[in-house]
């Protein structure tokens, strides 16, 4: 099963308690698991999450986890 560091950015921090944002949260997935399922996993609504990358690259909610990864999600940015 992988193992993930997820570091999350904007309002997010404050939906996961105790989160710590210099070391993010490690979080285990289930084999086959998406960014969708980890958004879920960390119960999260999927409208609260606006961008996400994996390993710095910017990815869809069907890419597949791998381990080891580090993910940072983002809120939805606005504005102009």
């Amino acid at each position: 099963m992988p193992n993930l560091i997820v570091r999350l950015f904007g309002t997010l921090p404050k939906t996961i308690k105790d989160y710590d944002a210099d070391t993010g949260i490690m979080v285990i997935v289930p084999e086959g698991s998406t960014v969708a399922d980890l958004i879920q996993i960390l119960d999260l609504e999927t409208r609260q999450v606006g961008m996400v990358f994996l390993n710095g690259v910017l990815v869809a909610p069907d890419r597949e986890l791998e381990d080891g990864a580090e993910l940072k999600l983002f809120q939805p940015i606005a504005g102009g």
